[in-house]
């Protein structure tokens, strides 16, 4: 017999019984379970560790994972989670003031001054990253978010070169994370830390060449 069982209860006083209702699964009969699938989003969002590392942690431990099998995981969990996602956004909305790290407009419109391109890189859904966009009003040359089989990374900064005619040289990667930073370095791009997740120290000990900014208004100075 296969399936998720239901624990059946039967006080020793009469003869009812109790049945626990069924758990409801985010993935129909797939092989993860709630704990694995937090396990694997807590260490994406929270530690910042990608999936391709922890496809290879998973192969250590001799449990072999394919990256898509990840996806796909952390897809039906964010499924799961939209009820809990939707009503922290009703929250946030009645908040009198919101504190959030952004980009300043004015800052766009110099680097478009500058021919400089402006391109959003996330691992969020495209839709989430997209929604976000058009609720600021702002305007970027070009919005990638994170997909099935498409990612930052080597991903998303093919997609880029290819549709503006660019190489690695070309292009500076702005990251808030030092996993951000090996991308870049795999790829042969240059880097430049946002300092929040990581400190200035622990930037410059992993990428003791790459410049480090406060805020995004910083960059002006690079650019210039």
């Amino acid at each position: 017999m296969k399936g998720p069982l239901s624990p059946e209860y039967a006080p020793n006083c009469n003869d009812t019984l109790v049945v626990k209702p069924e758990v409801t699964e985010s993935i129909k009969k797939g092989t993860a379970g709630p704990a694995l699938q937090a396990e694997v989003a807590v260490a994406k969002y929270e530690d910042h560790l990608p999936l391709y590392r922890q496809e290879q942690r998973f192969a250590r431990m001799g449990v072999p994972i394919n990256r898509s099998t990840l996806c796909g995981w952390l897809n039906a969990t964010s499924l799961t989670l939209r009820p809990l996602y939707d009503r922290m956004h009703e929250l946030l909305l009645l908040a009198k003031i919101i504190a959030t790290d952004d980009t300043p407009v004015k800052v766009l419109d110099r680097n478009k001054k500058k021919n400089i391109k402006t391109i959003v890189s996330s691992n969020n859904f495209q839709e989430l990253i997209d929604t976000f966009v058009e609720k600021r009003h702002l305007v970027f040359d070009f919005v990638l978010g994170f997909e099935d089989g498409f990612e930052k990374g080597p991903h998303h900064f093919e997609a880029t070169m290819k549709k503006f005619s660019l190489n690695p040289s070309d292009i500076l990667f702005v990251g808030d994370s030092l996993h951000d930073g090996e991308r870049a370095l795999e790829a042969n791009i240059d880097f430049v830390g946002k300092e929040g997740t990581f400190s200035t120290a622990e930037f410059h000990a992993r990428f003791p060449h790459s410049p480090v900014v406060a805020n995004i208004d910083q960059l002006l100075n690079l650019l210039d």
